[in-house]
């Protein structure tokens, strides 16, 4: 009988314990302890998100388990390209060529430091190959091209600069 008595003083007090620290909620089991959502489930929202139209919600949430992979287990990692690859996928299929094109590129990055020789990375070159010719048919230069054609005009006009200078 006294251990009865025990047993429901402990429960009592760890109720009010628990009570007292605040607002306690039911688990959400879709939570890693840190209150952030999985990067499974964040992009499973996104591709529903995707389905109904909702363009902005799904990049964002693309973006989120971009971020919680890479937090969890690094940027170089299989579930973080995995998220890229999803992101860029979209990218695609709303033919935002440019944005998907610098998608692609970097989940072909983590691809190659994940498998080099996998089935992923034909997947990717074969997707690359379309976006690169509808880049050309549109006349859409990659950033990296762009940034690369200014580094070499301010060059050049450097080099300018130093020859009107020693000129006079």
């Amino acid at each position: 009988m006294r251990m009865r008595y025990k047993q429901i003083a402990s429960l009592i007090f760890l109720s009010v314990l628990l009570t007292s620290c605040g607002e306690v909620g039911k688990p959400d089991f879709a939570m890693m302890g840190g209150g952030s959502k999985k990067w499974e489930t964040l992009v499973k929202d996104a591709q529903d998100a995707q389905a109904k139209g909702k363009i902005d919600e799904a990049e964002k949430l693309y973006k989120e388990a971009i971020d919680v992979c890479s937090k969890k287990y690094g940027e170089k990692a299989a579930q973080t390209g995995t998220c890229v690859g999803y992101l860029a996928g979209m990218y695609m299929a709303r033919q935002d060529w440019k944005v998907a094109y610098n998608e692609y590129k970097q989940w072909k990055a983590i691809m190659q430091e994940v498998e080099p020789d996998g089935e992923q990375m034909k997947i990717i070159d074969q997707d690359l190959k379309k976006i690169k010719a509808k880049m050309i048919q549109y006349n859409l230069v990659p950033d990296e091209v762009l940034k690369k054609r200014a580094e070499k005009r301010a060059a050049e006009e450097e080099k300018q600069k130093d020859a009107t200078k020693k000129s006079k």
